[in-house]
């Protein structure tokens, strides 16, 4: 389970190349993936398998690592026959989660590449110049706590690992 970068990672780690390169045969693995507010922007080939169960949890206001390329990335997988499912929060920005919150604050001078798509020809990269990451930036994101996403999350969550952890 990762949020936001750490959600990025989890997508990462849920591929069946980090299986493969870091727990091969006979080793433990992970048995699910929980990615929260991943950026599902950058597209590599590896992204295409998935070792375990995914289930992506993300804000449908989310303004700084968009809802909709999530979807797009869980309906491939899934039409592929991997076992991935998306919950998209309606109203939720980016940190729904945070139990602190209620209200959303705008940062407007973070970078923000809910706009750009990353591609890599392997998920070691290379990365695309840097030049042509920052031509597609823009400033702003908005993050801030959601009570009822939040507690429908700690549902879903629960009800998740209880079926896939049996």
């Amino acid at each position: 389970m990762g949020f936001s970068h750490g959600g990025t990672l989890t997508l990462n780690a849920a591929t069946l190349w980090a299986k493969e390169t870091y727990a091969p045969a006979g080793q433990l693995a992970f048995r699910a993936f929980l990615p929260f507010y991943p950026y599902c922007n950058t597209v590599y080939p590896e992204r295409d398998h998935v070792s375990a169960p995914v289930r992506i949890h993300i804000g449908g206001a989310d303004d700084w690592t968009p809802a909709a390329s999530c979807v797009s990335l869980a309906e491939s997988l899934k039409a592929a026959g991997y076992d991935v499912a998306i919950t998209v929060y309606p109203g939720a920005y980016h940190g729904f989660d945070n139990p602190w919150g209620g209200g959303y604050v705008r940062l407007p001078g973070v970078d923000n590449g809910a706009t750009c798509v990353v591609r890599m020809p392997s998920i070691l990269g290379p990365s695309p110049p840097r030049a042509e990451i920052n031509a597609c930036l823009t400033k702003g994101a908005t993050i801030g706590g959601d009570r009822r996403a939040l507690e429908q999350a700690h549902t879903n969550v629960r009800a998740q690992l209880a079926a896939l952890l049996k």
